[in-house]
Formats: C-alpha cells, sequence, structure tokens
C-alpha cells in the first residue's frame, strides 16, 4: 500500500522507538532506497530499571480467571512499591476490564485508578490526565490501553509518572500471513543476513537444470520446459 507513495515522494522521514530491525519496515513499507541509522536512548542506563514477570503472560491459549487475579495481583504489588504515580497499559480495554475487576479493592490497592474510555473527546482526555498529574503526591494508576489514548503523545515530565507497567503485547492472533512473515525473518536472522535484499542471478532455463546445487522437482522442470520466459530468479550460491 505504502510502496506507491514513498515512490513518488522526493524523501521521507521515518521514526520511531520500535523500527527494529530497520531493514524489516524498509521491506514492509516498500521502500527501495534508504539510509537507515541507529541512536541510542538519551536516558541513563543507570536512571532505568527494566523487570520482567515470568509467571504471568497475556497468551491467548493461557488465557483465565486465575491468570487475570495473578496479572492483577502483580500489577498491585508493582504499584504500591513504586511511590507516585504509575500507568499500567494493557494490549486491549477487555483485558483491561477483566484483569481491572481484580485491583478494585481498596486492601489490594490503596492508590486511586484512572480509567480510559475507548471513546474519549479531547476535553475529556485533558481531564483525565490532569487529575492523574494532580495525584503524584498521594499516588494514582492509570489504567490505560496500548495505541490508544495516552500510550503517547502525552508529556508527563519530573516526578509526575514514576513507573510504567506493561502486562503484554498488544498483538493480534498470528494469521497465516504473519506467521509466515515471522519465519521469512527468524529465517534471516538464522543466516545472519543484515539486509532483506537476498543476492540473486539470472539463469536460463539450461543452466537452472544443470545445477547439481540446486534441489528442484521433476514437475517444476518440466513446467519450466513449457514456460514463454527466457530467465528465472534463483538464489545465488555464495
Amino acid at each position: 500500500i505504502t510502496k506507491n507513495i514513498f515512490a513518488q515522494v522526493h524523501s521521507g522521514v521515518i521514526m520511531s522507538g520500535t523500527l527494529n530491525p530497520t531493514f524489516m519496515y524498509k521491506d514492509v513499507l516498500g521502500i527501495e532506497r534508504s539510509l537507515e541509522k541507529k541512536y541510542s536512548s538519551p536516558f541513563p542506563i543507570e536512571n532505568r530499571l527494566s523487570l520482567v514477570i515470568p509467571e504471568t503472560t497475556t497468551k491467548f491459549t493461557a488465557r483465565s480467571e486465575q491468570m487475570y487475579q495473578e496479572i492483577g495481583q502483580k500489577c498491585a504489588e508493582l504499584a504500591q512499591l513504586i511511590p507516585g504515580n504509575v500507568a499500567v497499559f494493557f494490549p486491549s480495554y477487555e483485558l483491561r476490564d477483566q484483569i481491572g475487576a481484580f485491583l478494585q479493592f481498596k486492601e489490594k490497592i490503596p492508590k486511586k485508578l484512572f480509567w480510559e474510555k475507548s471513546e474519549m473527546n479531547k476535553e475529556e482526555k485533558e481531564l483525565l490526565i490532569n487529575q492523574f498529574k494532580a495525584e503524584k503526591e498521594k499516588g494514582g494508576v492509570l489504567l490505560a490501553v496500548a495505541g490508544a489514548n495516552f500510550a503517547e503523545g502525552i508529556d508527563l515530565p519530573g516526578d509526575l509518572l514514576q513507573g510504567v507497567v506493561i502486562v503484554g503485547l498488544p498483538l493480534a492472533k498470528p494469521d497465516l500471513i504473519t506467521k509466515e512473515i515471522i519465519n521469512y525473518f527468524e529465517s534471516l536472522d538464522k543466516l545472519e543476513v543484515s539486509s532483506d535484499t537476498i543476492l540473486t542471478q539470472e539463469l536460463t532455463l539450461d543452466k537452472l537444470r544443470e545445477d547439481k546445487y540446486i534441489p528442484f522437482d521433476e514437475k517444476l522442470v518440466e513446467k519450466l520446459k513449457h514456460t514463454k520466459e527466457n530467465f528465472v530468479k534463483a538464489p545465488k550460491m555464495i
């Protein structure tokens, strides 16, 4: 879809903290010529503490009320340990509501909860985020959704936000195409290929049939004999 758009513009700048590996996005977006740059985070590493909780998961096959309760308990514990405001991002509103039900009890989490809504106008967004900011002394918990109203585009400098909890990634259930794309780039990783452009060479059909290093099906050879094309693309042996 975007290939024709990029072909018509003189230049474009694509930037994000999630464009990695960069060559994959170049391939997916259909960009033929690009200059790829990576920059390290400007935030001091000693100011960041990243933790992973392996006991919990939002995997489709593992979702259950028991898992939701366990995730909710972990979120409550983190919110209590972190002083000040904490934001919790969920993959979807449905999952947020399922897990959030286990966060509503005061004995579990004394902090005030701020619930993002799926349909919020500009005034409602500003009101909710300002109320959340004002709670920084006692500490509040923003229950939001990744990719929605508050996942990006808001400014919480200084001590307005002390911690962020990511409850799983907002990934759709993989379909056949998604699985093949994953397999494709995993294959490139195994080959230690730093670009998605796999070297190719043009061979005449006669040379292709004679190449002992290229395995082929006899039925495929028969089909190639009747093709109208003079050349075919084949992987280059390096």
